[in-house]
């Protein structure tokens, strides 16, 4: 299969389209391990969660990150409270 082809295969599109939609909004894989990106006080705030990349660890991020901008949205987020230092 020429280089071209390989761009039109559909199945080829499709499990690429499955890939990118199988990682929530707002939640990267970096180095192996999953981060949350969202938006904070105008600025853009990436978070490590230090936990593997597998799918259960995917919907949990999803979720953590989903509560997280609800309560931005309401002004009941605490930043400290939820990314204590780890010691």
């Amino acid at each position: 299969m020429r280089g071209s082809e390989k761009k039109h295969n559909p199945i080829a599109l499709f499990t690429q389209r499955i890939k990118k939609a199988s990682i929530p909004k707002g939640v990267e894989n970096h180095g192996g391990f999953l981060r949350i990106s969202f938006q904070y006080q105008g600025m853009r705030v990436r978070e490590s969660l230090g936990i593997p990349d597998t799918a259960k660890n995917r919907r949990s991020a999803g979720e953590l990150r989903a509560n997280i901008v609800y309560e931005i949205k309401t002004g009941a987020f605490n930043y400290q409270k939820a990314f204590q230092p780890r010691n």
